[in-house]
């Protein structure tokens, strides 16, 4: 099988399809970013709430039908996100967000060493029961 071949099969596969679905958004959540540095004060809000926008949604696509639903996700602004808001339930584990491109440097490509690169580079943190997470990585990476 030809090298490029190979790449093409492995594009098909679904991870594959989420990882570019995943950097599309990322690369618009990011370039809503710079505008937002390089825009004057009055904009910054609206840009701002833009960007928040956008990471919630992801949120909401990549984890509201999660099997794990106690935990949360809490963005470089101090928002919260909670795939199930209404359980009284609390969240054993919040991972947070430490920059609007978090998400992008967590997940681009889809491996354990990338999620493990941004952990160790602060581009996010886990505060809670760590071992919680577990389930919700194994889920994530194993596409299921």
């Amino acid at each position: 099988m030809s090298e490029r071949q190979n790449f093409h099969d492995k594009r098909r596969s679904s991870s594959t399809l989420l990882a570019i679905w995943i950097l599309f958004i990322c690369t618009v959540h990011e370039g809503i970013h710079r505008s937002k540095e390089q825009a004057v004060a009055t904009s910054t809000s609206k840009t701002s709430d833009q960007a928040l926008q956008t990471t919630i949604s992801l949120l909401q696509d990549l984890f509201g039908d999660s099997q794990q639903r106690n935990f949360a996700v809490r963005l470089w602004d101090g928002t919260t996100w909670r795939p199930d808001a209404e359980s009284g339930e609390p969240a054993r584990f919040t991972v947070v967000l430490q920059h609007p491109g978090a998400l992008r440097k967590m997940f681009l490509p889809p491996t354990e060493l990338t999620l493990g690169e941004a952990y160790i580079y602060n581009d996010f943190d886990i505060e809670g029961d760590i071992e919680a997470v577990y389930p919700l990585a194994d889920q994530f990476m194993g596409g299921q």
